[in-house]
């Protein structure tokens, strides 16, 4: 299965993101099986991907305090560094993986990507946002979903 942008943009209009996303998660280049594993715990109700400015995903990784996955700064840099090299445009990196809480998209998995990205001065990113309850879905859609 390919992951860049257009890919997962198929797999969403076909209606299989969430084959897409357990596929990225279990197979893809920086596989996250605990994240993969997590998702199948109850359903989901998905939107996008869709475009939103840099600074909307916000990061739990990283070597900032505080943060729920901390990342020791020289192995972050490296990281980050290393990406940006590699990255040529924004549609053949995957979409972030977004969890919408209380209004805001708490980004599950691409932190590393989302540095990278603004390393390389980009200004939006591609996300996909999970929600957890079909309520949330119906009632709180994030502000950036009329896109």
């Amino acid at each position: 299965m390919e992951y860049s942008v257009q890919a997962a943009l198929a797999q969403a209009h076909d209606g299989k993101i969430d084959d897409w996303v357990q596929s990225y998660l279990r197979q893809g280049p920086r596989a996250n099986l605990a994240l993969a594993d997590g998702l199948l715990g109850q359903r989901r109700w998905w939107v996008g991907p869709i475009q939103v400015p840099i600074w909307e995903p916000v990061r739990v990784c990283g070597p900032e305090p505080g943060l729920e996955y901390p990342v020791p700064l020289a192995q972050w840099d490296a990281t980050t560094r290393e990406l940006a090299d590699g990255f040529t445009d924004l549609e053949s990196v995957p979409p972030l993986i977004t969890e919408y809480r209380f209004g805001r998209l708490s980004l599950r998995d691409g932190n590393h990507r989302l540095r990278a990205f603004e390393l390389k001065g980009w200004t939006t990113c591609w996300v996909l946002v999970w929600y957890n309850t079909e309520r949330e879905f119906l009632t709180d859609p994030y502000p950036g979903l009329d896109q």
